[in-house]
């Protein structure tokens, strides 16, 4: 773990199944809601290319939350 700009960065375990590849994400006028939150995800923390028009929905909203109660916390 390691800190940058005020944001801890958890770097995860070596895996031999982990994807290696370039990412893509397709976007376009009917992207909406959640998938424009992970898109801006996507493209601000530079972890694939965004491809495609611009969305149909701003980025300002909080996208989808779902709470739950995990067994060991």
């Amino acid at each position: 773990m390691e800190w940058e700009n005020d944001i801890l960065k958890i770097n995860p375990i070596n895996n031999l199944y982990r994807f290696k590849g370039k990412t893509f994400v397709l976007i376009g006028p009917r992207t909406f809601s959640g998938c424009v939150v992970f898109a801006s995800i996507i493209k601000y923390h530079h972890l694939g290319l965004l491809i495609g028009e611009e969305t149909g929905d701003t980025l300002v909203r909080g996208g989808n939350a779902y709470t739950t109660k995990l067994p060991n916390w």
